[in-house]
């Protein structure tokens, strides 16, 4: 048998064979993609981890605006009458003790000093009452992006922290515009200027713009017609000299 007759001989198929063949390829495909997909899918929930945080400061607000009040049990002795808090609330108290708060946030109590934001850490910063783990490292990854936070007012754009909890923090902590890390317009590369959190592409490229037709910026304040509403923020990073 010669050689092409024996590849004939292999590979011709009958049309009934060729389908069952490609329903076996079909089914093959599809189980590799699912095996892929549902790797891809593990992968990312590990990823991004629940943050129960905001969960917490919830329920915690709740039960503090809906204390119950003891009420008073008298017996056929009035002299003998006994205080009981109703026993639903302290259930549900316990049962929320025990499920959502670890023994380190139970002993957790509000800062007494006053916490320079510029300078903290996470573990000072976990400190305070009503910022947990994640919303610390958020913090500081947010003031290494800005350089430092020239007002207290900036943690409101830090992802996570909810408007009440920040009118609670806020009395705790300060911040000094001077340990604010100052951009050189003049020097800073664009690319360098692009990551600064409040400056977009067409804002970094009027300043090159004007940098290229004037060599040089001999004052920041020139940059407020480029800039427009959001100059007064990202002038406290911006330095001409």
């Amino acid at each position: 048998m010669s050689l092409k007759q024996q590849f004939r001989f292999w590979f011709n198929f009958s049309p009934s064979e060729r389908n069952g063949i490609l329903f076996l390829f079909v089914l093959l495909l599809l189980f590799i993609g699912t095996k892929y997909y549902l790797k891809y899918q593990t992968e990312q929930q590990k990823a991004q981890p629940v943050d129960f945080s905001q969960f917490e400061n919830d329920i915690d607000t709740f039960l503090t605006q809906n204390t119950i009040k003891p009420k008073r049990i008298k017996t056929t002795n009035d002299s003998d009458s006994v205080d009981f808090e109703d026993t639903r609330h302290q259930y549900s108290k316990r049962k929320y003790d025990k499920k959502y708060r670890s023994k380190k946030s139970l002993q957790k109590t509000p800062f007494k000093e006053i916490i320079e934001l510029n300078v903290a850490d996470t573990a000072i910063l976990k400190s305070i009452y009503g910022i947990g783990e994640k919303l610390s490292v958020r913090i500081v990854k947010y003031r290494k992006k800005l350089g430092g936070f020239y007002s207290v007012e900036q943690l409101k754009e830090v992802y996570g922290l909810r408007t009440e909890n920040f009118k609670k923090i806020k009395p705790q902590l300060h911040c000094d515009s001077t340990l604010v890390q100052k951009i050189n317009i003049n020097t800073v590369s664009f690319k360098t200027l692009l990551h600064h959190p409040y400056l977009n592409y067409k804002q970094v490229k009027a300043i090159f713009r004007y940098k290229d037709k004037h060599q040089k910026i001999n004052d920041i304040d020139v940059l407020r017609s480029l800039l427009g509403k959001d100059y007064e923020k990202i002038s406290h990073y911006l330095t001409c000299q």
